[in-house]
This record gives C-alpha cells, sequence and structure tokens, in this order.
C-alpha cells in the first residue's frame, strides 16, 4: 500500500489549514508594532492625501494581473493528476486484455512499472528530478512484448499514445515547478508592497487607532496575496495533503491498485504450487 495517504482538507490540523492566515497575521502584527514606534516617536512626516487612494488601488490592479496569470497555470495543474492517473489506469487495463488472450504476456512485469510511477513522481518533486520520464519509458519493454506475441501494431499504437500523455504531463510538472510566472513582475510586486507600507507607515492619519487599522488591513491583504501568489506558483508539493496542494491521492490509488493485482497474482502463484 502507498506511503503516502491524503488527509480530507477538514481533518487537516487547524494550524495547517490556516497556515497562511497565520503567518500573514504575524507580519500584520509586526508591521503594526512599527506604527506605533514610528507614531509615538513623531516619525509620521506625511500627510493623508487623495494620492494613497491611487497608490492602494494601482497596487491592487497589478497584484490581480498576476494573480489571473498564475491561478492559469495552477487550474492547468489540477489536470495532470487525472490525466495520469486515466492514463496509467488504461494501460494496464489494455495490458490485462492482451493477457487474456496471450497467457504468456508478463502482466505482472507492466504493473510493476506502474506500481512504482508514484515513488518516483514524489522524488522527481522533492529534488527537482525526471526519474519518473525514464520509469514511464520501461513500459516500451512491455509494449515490445506485446509485438513479439503478435498484438496488432493500431492497439499498441494507442497504448504508446497514453504512455506519451504520461510524459507530457511529466514534463509539464517540471516545467510549472521548476519556472515562475514572470520573475520581474514578482519583483515589481515585492518593491510595491515595500513601498506601499513604507509610505503608509509615514503617513499620519489622525486619530491614531484609524491608521493603525488602515494599515493592518491593507497590509494583511497585500502579504496575504503575495504569499498566496508564491504558493500558487509551485503547486506540487511531495505529501500532497496541504491545502493547497495539488493532490495526487488518484495516482495514489493506482499505485494501490497495482500491489494488490501483483499480490493476487502472487498468491494465486502460491496457491497453483
Amino acid at each position: 500500500m502507498s506511503e503516502h495517504r491524503v488527509t480530507p482538507l477538514s481533518r487537516l490540523p487547524s494550524v495547517r489549514r490556516h497556515g497562511l492566515l497565520i503567518r500573514t497575521t504575524l507580519v500584520v502584527a509586526a508591521i503594526v508594532s512599527l506604527k506605533l514606534v514610528i507614531a509615538l516617536a513623531g516619525w509620521e512626516f506625511i500627510a493623508t492625501s487623495p494620492l494613497h487612494t491611487s497608490v492602494v488601488a494601482g497596487a491592487i490592479f497589478i497584484i490581480s494581473l498576476m494573480l489571473a496569470g498564475t491561478m492559469s497555470d495552477y487550474k492547468e495543474s489540477e489536470k495532470v493528476p487525472t490525466e495520469t492517473a486515466s492514463a496509467m489506469k488504461s494501460i494496464y487495463r489494455e495490458g490485462a486484455y492482451v493477457k487474456a488472450f496471450h497467457p504468456e504476456f508478463r502482466l505482472e512485469r507492466l504493473a510493476d512499472v506502474l506500481a512504482h510511477l508514484p515513488h518516483t513522481f514524489r522524488d522527481d518533486l522533492v529534488h527537482g528530478t525526471q526519474h519518473t520520464i525514464e520509469t514511464v519509458e520501461r513500459l516500451t519493454d512491455s509494449f515490445v512484448e506485446m509485438e513479439r506475441l503478435g498484438v496488432p501494431p493500431n492497439y499498441i499504437a494507442r497504448l504508446k499514445q497514453e504512455q506519451a500523455v504520461i510524459v507530457r504531463n511529466l514534463m509539464r510538472v517540471a516545467y510549472i515547478q521548476r519556472i515562475s510566472f514572470l520573475p520581474s513582475a514578482y519583483a515589481l510586486i515585492e518593491a510595491i508592497l515595500v513601498l506601499l507600507i513604507g509610505l503608509l507607515l509615514f503617513t499620519e492619519i489622525e486619530p491614531l487607532s484609524t491608521g493603525i487599522v488602515v494599515l493592518a488591513f491593507i497590509s494583511f491583504i497585500f502579504v496575504y496575496m503575495l504569499r498566496l501568489l508564491h504558493v500558487l506558483d509551485t503547486p506540487f508539493r511531495a505529501a500532497g495533503a496541504g491545502p493547497d496542494d495539488i493532490s495526487l491521492f488518484q495516482i495514489d490509488e493506482i499505485h494501490d491498485e497495482m500491489h494488490e493485482k501483483l499480490d493476487e497474482k502472487e498468491r494465486a502463484h502460491h496457491d497453483s504450487k
């Protein structure tokens, strides 16, 4: 059975479910504390003006553009586990069909390769490697065996298409994990965030309580959105169980199913003796 299990969001510890919220709140608390120090020291030298509203609105617009672009990659990533699991299941199903007509076909070798895919996939996510593609290429041995057994070429070609789907998805995951969406735009957003918070820190807003509330509210929105952008930019995690991670439970289910098939095969072979 798979060592990695997916925990439903409702069962995750509160700290994990609200981790981003908690970390953002701590940053905002530090900013508010700095505001109190600056106000009590009398270092506020900027008067409020309509330009403050324009600056905030412009910053929100720029971050919204970045969020929209990053979300498109995130939504694309959500399709990867489903398409990959579907291709894996289709390959095994067609292999079982070949086994029914050609008993000498080594279906257990095909199942063993499919069972190893989730492990190598998670290792690739942790270490940034692409060993999973090498594992997928081992399916070719089973396709060659099918050809030697006289399986129609168009049938094998369909299986190769499913293999190509898995490879394409793996390469897509590697690209999304390694490449940031517009790194220069991220730098711009970070600069805007620092400048905006710095502007509000040294702006005199009377009464002080109102200034603190405004600063806390605006800081929370921008800090949270910036951290969210970084989370969405790398949607895959090895555990696949966080509230914002792309879940790999469908691929894990294929892993479990393949091991069950292998265990059944081993028990049947043992009983035959």
